[in-house]
């Protein structure tokens, strides 16, 4: 697993959550900046919405998931084989943002490694 590691692409999104991310939860929150990080074994080549669940947001919260994602030979992620994540909540949102993967086309099905990382700055 180490070998693996020292291969992997690191694709990072950083985004501020807004005073309206917070709206109707009845409390005085600050904004808070936070950075999610996709790291994985092979670089997706293309990915859909990635969010910071938002009750850890506003907690300050901050997780991870791994997921072993089994992928079609036309890149479609079929299914994920495991999932692992420090929480329910941050678990939902890499279940929901492993569906928009895909990878390139390959010869046959492939076994992919993906981490995600929610962390506040």
């Amino acid at each position: 697993m180490k070998n693996t590691k020292k291969g992997l692409m690191i694709l990072a999104a950083s985004a501020a959550l807004s005073g309206s991310a917070f709206a109707g939860i009845g409390k005085d929150l600050e904004p808070r900046d936070f950075t999610i990080e996709v790291r994985a074994t092979e670089q997706p080549i293309a990915m859909g919405d990635l969010s910071y669940p938002l009750r850890a947001a506003e907690r300050g919260r901050e997780g991870s998931c791994d997921l072993t994602l089994i992928v079609s030979e036309t890149g479609q992620v079929l299914e994920a084989e495991q999932v692992t994540c420090s929480s329910g909540s941050f678990k939902r949102a890499a279940t929901s943002f492993h569906k928009s993967l895909e990878f390139a086309p390959t010869a046959e099905p492939t076994v992919r490694t993906v981490t995600i990382d929610w962390t506040t700055d």
